[in-house]
């Protein structure tokens, strides 16, 4: 557009003239200001009025433009430059064994939400132990936990529904940290070293990986290392609780074989002392040995017996027998004679 005072020519959108500063309409209207009873009007208004000789000896257009148009687009730019400004964001976390600063990964958080001014917020950013590492412009937002933070000793963690809200407002004041409340608090729990999975694993090193302004901040961690840590920390528990489970198996066995041994005994001495009475050998006679000699058929009764000799202090037998199952002599019987006679 051309000024039609100095003949200029501007962009066709301008509405001063960048080298007289004439109004460009053709009436030379004023360029627009807030309507009155706007709070920015209210907050202008004895401004404006000041101004007002300015511009009836400034020469129309420029003196307009000088006096309130650029003043009034300087004040919107700050405005602008205010909500676009970032603020620190601190949130409130706990996880036991977890420590950035002692090479800890960061945790992943999901951040949405919409700024005072500019495009929605939609993205992953990272804290450290002490919840410190997310700057946002003046908005509103809600942030949950995404991504399990792996500690130095390998330590995975699981992650809480936690959402987070947080409100950064014009009232706030430059480089500020806005710390959200308690209630919202991202308290992340050890996960058994045992229950890690490798889904587990491979979604902490992504986050892990990802963190590109780790460095940038300060804090410098080993990804390869971490996870190292993590798949020993886990396989270790898994090779302890294998060992545990082959010993107490191996215990149990032996503990199986112990009682039948000894029920097996219990039932040889039953066995005994029933065939021992059953041939006459007296209780009092000391020295008295035995041998059980196997079983047999025994066609005639249709069953299975049991052979068992009995001996003397001198390793002579004194007494024998075919028996049931319970001890009782059944055939073959020699019994026992005080006489010494077999």
């Amino acid at each position: 557009m051309k000024c039609k005072k100095c003949g200029k020519e501007n962009l066709e959108e301008a509405r001063f003239c960048a080298a007289c500063g004439s109004a460009l309409n053709a009436e030379g209207a004023s360029p627009e200001v807030p309507k009155a009873g706007s709070t920015s009007h209210r907050g202008r208004t004895v401004a404006i009025a000041a101004l007002a000789a300015a511009l009836a000896v400034g020469g129309g257009g420029a003196g307009y433009y000088l006096g309130v148009y650029r003043p009034e687009q300087d004040r919107i730019a700050q405005e602008q430059a205010l909500k676009t400004e970032k603020c620190g964001v601190r949130v409130a976390v706990s996880a036991a064994g977890w420590d950035t600063s002692a090479g800890g990964s960061r945790l992943a958080l999901h951040v949405q939400g919409e700024p005072l001014a500019g495009k929605r917020i939609d993205r992953v950013m990272y804290v450290d132990s002490a919840g410190k590492g997310i700057e946002l412009p003046r908005g509103s937002y809600e942030i949950s936990a995404v991504g399990s933070p792996i500690a130095a000793d390998g330590t995975i963690y699981s992650l809480p529904e936690t959402i987070a809200k947080v409100k950064i407002s014009e009232k706030t004041k430059k480089g500020a940290t806005v710390v959200a409340s308690s209630k919202y608090k991202f308290e992340l729990t050890p996960v058994e070293a045992l229950d890690v999975t490798d889904d587990m694993l491979a979604a902490a090193r992504k986050y892990a990986e990802e963190d590109e302004g780790a460095k940038k901040d300060g804090y410098s961690y080993d990804v390869e290392a971490l996870v190292a840590a993590a798949t020993k920390r886990r396989d270790d528990a898994v090779s302890a609780k294998r060992a545990a489970d082959e010993a107490a198996a191996k215990a149990e066995e032996e503990r199986k074989a112990a009682e039948t041994a000894a029920q097996e005994h219990a039932a040889e001495d039953a066995f005994v002392a029933t065939a021992r009475k059953g041939l006459g050998i007296p209780d009092d006679l000391e020295g008295v040995t035995y041998k059980l000699l196997g079983s047999s058929y025994w066609e005639g009764a249709a069953m299975e017996v049991y052979a068992i000799q009995f001996y003397n202090s001198e390793g002579k037998v004194i007494a024998e027998a075919d028996c049931t199952k319970d001890g009782m002599p059944a055939t073959s019987i020699h019994g026992y004679s005080p006489d010494g006679s077999y």
